[in-house]
């Protein structure tokens, strides 16, 4: 294959040199951040030697080359436009801008809740649990699961052993309460610095 013919028709077909704004690669694409996105031809970039597809996601257009294959592609690429080699945050950041404050507001909401969620899902089980053993009349009983003998296992040689299940009880109450504050914790020190990194 020729790398460096290869990265010419790359060029032609994204609009010339001065369409590009910057360019970087992964472990199979090339990577390449367009001033204009309207001026590349994605059927004749498919048509390129060596190219096994092309798509535009995340404010990038990505032209897979494989393993291996694009690294050269790569070097041939650069050593040919001298464009400038970006980073994944300044993709992003070329991203932000071109839609906008209210969608970097948006993104800002999406990264702060989005990884939360988990302790919610954990909270919300424990919940559940406490309020199954604290049930009243569940499957039919009198009182609840943590009122019945059978779930304490009282041991004559320790009279002052908590029950069982008040020890459960105990231990949920903790633990739900350990989540919810390391949540909320986490949550404001997270809003506060995303949103003025945002803005």
């Amino acid at each position: 294959m020729d790398y460096k013919a290869v990265s010419q028709q790359v060029v032609d077909n994204v609009g010339g040199l001065e369409n590009i704004e910057g360019a970087t690669h992964c472990v199979t694409r090339l990577r390449l951040v367009l001033k204009d996105t309207s001026k590349y031809n994605k059927a004749e970039l498919e048509n390129i030697d060596g190219v096994k597809g092309v798509l535009y996601n995340s404010g990038q257009l990505m032209i897979i080359f494989g393993t291996g294959t694009v690294n050269k592609v790569y070097d041939e690429f650069m050593a040919l436009t001298g464009v400038k080699e970006i980073s994944a945050s300044e993709v992003k950041g070329a991203e932000a801008d071109k839609k906008g404050k209210f969608f970097s507001v948006l993104k800002v909401f999406s990264d702060i809740f989005i990884p939360i969620i988990p302790a919610f899902v954990g909270a919300a089980i424990i919940i559940g649990l406490k309020s199954l053993i604290v049930a009243n009349g569940l499957f039919g009983m009198e009182g609840s699961l943590a009122d019945h003998s059978e779930f304490s296992n009282p041991q004559a040689s320790l009279p002052l052993s908590p029950p069982r299940s008040t020890t459960c009880l105990s231990w949920l109450c903790t633990a739900r309460s350990s989540v919810l504050a390391v949540t909320r914790s986490w949550a404001s020190s997270s809003v506060s610095s995303w949103f003025t990194r945002a803005l």
